[in-house]
C-alpha cells in the first residue's frame, strides 16, 4: 500500500476540488459584495429623505406659491393690492430658498420661470382687462405658460423633499443595469460550478460512506474505490484503504498471538484459573480441570462461571476483597482416608491480582501446581536422611569414645605424634557427629516430630554452662570469650534446656569459624521488660548485606572465601531460627563486613525469683 503522504502531486491538486471550491466562494464573495452595493445604492436613492430644515422651508415656499397662484387665477389684476400681494409672496418664497442650506438650485430656477411666466400674465391681463381667458387667444397661452410653470415649480418641491440623491448616487444609477447583469452571470457561473462539484463529490462520498459501513459490520475484505478525479477525496480513500490494510494485519497477529497463547495454555503441567474480580471463573485450561477434580467437594463440576471459592475453600470471598496477592498450600484426601497422608492431593495455590490498563485489570489470575510427587519425594528424603543419620551415629559414637579412651591412656602411653593423630580422629568425629545431628533435626523439624522437652529453667546456670563449655574451643583459636550475664540472677524461662543450649552453642561455634586470631566473642544476656534477650556477638568478617535476609535459609552459605575452609553443611542457621520459634521466640541479626556479626535473641519471662523470699518460689513475670 502507498504511503499517504506524496498521492496528490502539484499538477493534480491545482485544478483539484479545493482549488475548485476556491473559486466558487470568490465568485460567491464578489457577487455578494457587487450586490451589497446595489442594495446600499437604491436604498440610498429610494429610503433616504431630506433634512427637516429643508422639508420645513419647501413647504413655506409651496404655500406661498400656492397663495399667489390662486391670486393670479381669481383675484383682479388690474388692482394694486392684488399684484402687491402676489409680489410679496413670491418674494419670500425666494427668500426662504435663499436661506437654504445646500441650495436646491432646481427649485430655484423653477421659481425664477414661474415668476416669468407670473409676470407676462399680468401684463396679459392688464392690456385686455375685459378678454376672457378660457375663449381670447391673447390670454390663453400666458395662462397655459404659467399653468405649466406652476407645475414644474410643486413638482420640483416634491422632488426636493422626496429624494434628495447625492452626485455619486446620481452617477451610480447609471451603472445598475452593467451591476445586475454581472450579477445574473456570476449567479448562473456559481450555480453552474456549484453544480458540477455536487456530482463530482457525492458520489465518490457515497461510495466511502458505504464502504465505512461495510467496515463497521466487520466485512474487511470490502473494496475502497479511489476517484482519481478528486484529489483530496483520493488521499481519504487511500487513508481508509491503509487503516483497513493494518487492521487486517493487526487482527491476524492478534489471531496468531492467541493461538498461540491457546496452545501455552492447552499444554501447561500448571493448572491456570482466569477470575473476575469477584472471584468468578472466566477461563480455565485443561490442567486446571484435572487439577480441580482431586480438589472440588462433591456436586461441583470445575466449569466457567462457577465462583472459584465453591471448588478452592482457601480463596475465601474475604481473602478477595482484601485485594492482595496469596500463596496458599491446599491438601485433599479421599473420603475415609484423611489420615493417610500416602493418599493425599497436595496442591500449591498462586493468587495474582491483574494490573495495569490491560481490561482484565482487577481480576485474578490463579496458578495451580501438583506439589504432590515432590511432596512424596521430600518424605522419602527425609525418611532416608533419618535413616542415614540414625545409622552413622551409632559408628560415630564407638568411634568418638574409643578415641577418648586412647588419648586418656587405656590402650596403653601414646606417643606425642600418635596422641595428635588419635586428638584428630577424635575431633573430626565430633564435627562429623554434629553435622548428623544437624541433619536428623533438620528431618525431624521438617517432619514436625522434634521432640521438645520444655521445662522452666533458670536462665542464669545455663549460660555459665555455656560459657564454661566454650571456652577452651575459644582459647585453642586464640580468640577471647567475654561473658555478660548479669542481671538475669533469678529469670525462669519455660523452655527445653537442652535445645536452648543446642541453638546457642550453634551460634557460638559460627562465631569461632569466621573470627580471626586475636578476636573476640561475646555471650551477652539480659533482661529488658518482660523479655530475655541473648547476643552473641563477634567481631569477625562480618556478612554482606544483601546476604542477611537469606542466612536462615536451609543449606545456606555466604560466598566468601572462608567458607569452605570453615566447613559446615549450611543448616545450623536455620535450625536456630527453627528450635527459637518453636521455643515461642524471636531471633534476629545485624551485621558490618569487616566489623562483625551479632545475633539477637528473644524469650518472653515466665517467671522471676524474688531474693526477698524466703521459700524460694518464684514470683510470677
Amino acid at each position: 500500500m502507498l504511503p499517504i503522504s506524496g498521492l496528490v502531486t502539484m499538477d493534480e491538486s491545482r485544478f483539484g476540488i479545493r482549488f475548485r471550491l476556491s473559486i466558487v466562494l470568490l465568485l460567491s464573495a464578489l457577487n455578494s459584495v457587487l450586490l451589497a452595493a446595489v442594495a446600499l445604492v437604491l436604498f440610498r436613492a429610494v429610503v433616504e429623505t431630506a433634512p427637516p430644515q429643508v422639508v420645513a422651508a419647501v413647504a413655506n415656499v409651496q404655500a406661498m406659491v400656492d397663495v399667489a397662484h390662486d391670486a393670479a387665477l381669481t383675484a383682479d389684476l388690474t388692482s394694486d393690492a392684488a399684484r402687491s400681494r402676489i409680489d410679496q409672496s413670491l418674494e419670500s418664497a425666494e427668500s426662504a430658498l435663499t436661506r437654504l442650506t445646500p441650495r436646491l438650485s432646481t427649485v430655484e430656477a423653477d421659481l425664477a420661470t414661474y415668476r416669468t411666466m407670473m409676470e407676462r400674465w399680468e401684463q396679459a391681463v392688464n392690456a385686455h382687462p375685459d378678454a376672457d381667458p378660457t375663449s381670447d387667444p391673447r390670454l390663453r397661452q400666458p395662462l397655459a405658460d404659467l399653468r405649466l410653470a406652476y407645475h414644474h415649480l410643486t413638482g420640483s418641491l416634491r422632488l426636493a423633499t422626496a429624494s434628495p440623491r447625492p452626485a455619486w448616487v446620481e452617477s451610480a444609477v447609471g451603472l445598475l443595469p452593467w451591476a445586475m447583469g454581472w450579477v445574473v452571470l456570476v449567479g448562473l457561473g456559481t450555480v453552474a460550478a456549484a453544480w458540477s462539484l455536487r456530482s463530482q463529490l457525492s458520489l465518490p462520498l457515497v461510495s466511502l460512506s458505504e464502504s465505512a459501513r461495510a467496515l463497521a459490520r466487520g466485512d474487511l475484505s470490502v473494496p475502497i474505490h479511489r476517484p482519481d478525479s478528486v484529489p483530496e477525496i483520493a488521499v481519504l480513500a487511500d487513508a481508509m484503504a491503509s487503516a483497513r490494510d493494518a487492521l487486517v494485519q493487526a487482527l491476524r497477529q492478534q489471531e496468531a498471538r492467541t493461538a498461540r497463547e491457546r496452545a501455552i495454555l492447552q499444554h501447561m503441567s500448571d493448572g491456570v484459573l482466569l477470575c473476575d474480580s469477584d472471584g468468578k471463573v472466566l477461563q480455565l485450561n485443561p490442567r486446571a480441570e484435572q487439577i480441580l477434580w482431586q480438589l472440588i467437594p462433591a456436586g461441583i463440576e470445575p466449569k466457567a462461571g462457577h465462583p472459584v471459592h465453591r471448588m478452592i475453600k482457601e480463596i475465601t470471598p474475604e481473602l478477595l476483597a482484601a485485594g492482595k496477592d496469596a500463596d496458599l498450600e491446599v491438601t485433599r484426601a479421599p473420603p475415609g482416608r484423611e489420615h493417610d497422608r500416602a493418599a493425599r492431593t497436595w496442591v500449591d495455590v498462586t493468587l495474582r491480582r491483574v494490573v495495569g490498563a490491560s481490561p482484565e485489570q482487577g481480576s485474578w489470575v490463579v496458578v495451580l501446581r501438583d506439589v504432590t510427587a515432590a511432596r512424596a519425594l521430600d518424605a522419602m528424603q527425609r525418611e532416608f536422611v533419618s535413616v542415614v543419620t540414625h545409622e552413622l551415629k551409632t559408628p560415630l559414637t564407638a568411634i568418638e569414645g574409643y578415641a577418648r579412651l586412647l588419648l586418656r591412656g587405656k590402650a596403653g602411653p601414646l606417643q606425642p605424634r600418635q596422641a595428635e593423630f588419635v586428638q584428630t580422629i577424635s575431633d573430626q568425629s565430633a564435627v562429623l557427629k554434629a553435622m548428623v545431628q544437624n541433619l536428623l533435626d533438620t528431618s525431624r523439624i521438617e517432619d514436625g516430630t522434634l521432640p521438645l522437652h520444655r521445662q522452666e529453667v533458670e536462665l542464669a546456670p545455663i549460660m555459665e554452662k555455656l560459657a564454661a563449655t566454650w571456652e577452651g574451643s575459644a582459647r585453642a583459636h586464640d580468640i577471647e570469650l567475654v561473658s555478660d550475664y548479669e542481671g538475669i540472677d533469678g529469670v525462669v524461662l519455660d523452655t527445653d534446656p537442652f535445645r536452648l543450649e543446642q541453638l546457642i552453642g550453634n551460634l557460638v561455634g559460627n562465631a569461632l569459624k569466621f573470627t580471626p586470631r586475636g578476636g573476640r566473642i561475646t555471650l551477652r544476656a539480659r533482661k529488658v521488660g518482660d523479655e530475655a534477650v541473648l547476643e552473641v556477638e563477634d567481631t569477625g568478617s562480618g556478612i554482606p548485606p544483601d546476604k542477611l535476609d537469606r542466612i536462615f535459609e536451609k543449606f545456606y552459605q555466604v560466598a566468601r572465601g572462608d567458607t569452605r575452609s570453615s566447613g559446615g553443611t549450611g543448616l545450623g542457621l536455620f535450625i536456630c531460627k527453627q528450635l527459637v520459634e518453636a521455643l515461642d521466640g524471636t531471633i534476629s541479626v545485624r551485621s558490618t563486613e569487616g566489623v562483625g556479626t551479632s545475633f539477637t535473641i528473644r524469650f518472653p519471662i515466665v517467671a522471676v525469683y524474688d531474693d526477698a523470699q524466703t521459700d524460694g518460689t518464684p514470683e510470677k513475670a
